[in-house]
């Protein structure tokens, strides 16, 4: 690719780039758009549940990670506004321990989940609101003792 001031350059962006350009803008609409679900199971490891965050059909947290109980999941505002994220912790179980985070980029289109260097996942704005809501609001991995913790809680 030819940068802005015609280098050739091995990027997407060229990095010397001054005032805005198409090539920074384009970047953006090169990035393809992930899916994603959250899934609410089991963790016999910390004998309570998880929310394990499902890209585009893989489960991202792997066999090394444990996700957070839903009730403190869902309640983190970065989830829905931006910043860093808490979507895993070490298979230990203790938030703290080697936990997986992801900064959260939103803007009126997208809602960008950066983690590390390497890995970038984009989501449309309305997909993700609603995939947000209706995992939010799903309550079937509750057993007896965890509803009446939630209508007690909400009460």
């Amino acid at each position: 690719m030819k940068c802005t001031r015609g280098r050739d350059s091995l990027f997407l962006v060229c990095l010397q780039i001054v005032r805005p350009s198409r090539v920074i803008s384009d970047v953006r609409r090169t990035m393809r758009i992930n899916t994603l679900t959250f899934v609410a199971s089991d963790s016999r490891e910390t004998n309570d549940h998880q929310v394990r965050p499902f890209i585009d059909g893989d489960d991202w947290l792997g066999d090394e990670r444990l996700g957070l109980d839903p009730p403190e999941f869902f309640r983190q505002p970065t989830l829905r506004f931006g910043g860093e994220l808490l979507v895993g912790r070490c298979e230990c179980g203790v938030i703290g321990c080697d936990d997986w985070i992801v900064n959260v980029e939103r803007d009126d289109s997208y809602v960008i989940w950066r983690f590390g260097a390497r890995h970038t996942f984009q989501f449309g704005v309305s997909e993700y609101d609603k995939e947000v809501e209706r995992a939010a609001n799903d309550f079937s991995w509750e057993n007896v003792g965890r509803t009446a913790e939630r209508l007690v809680r909400d009460a």
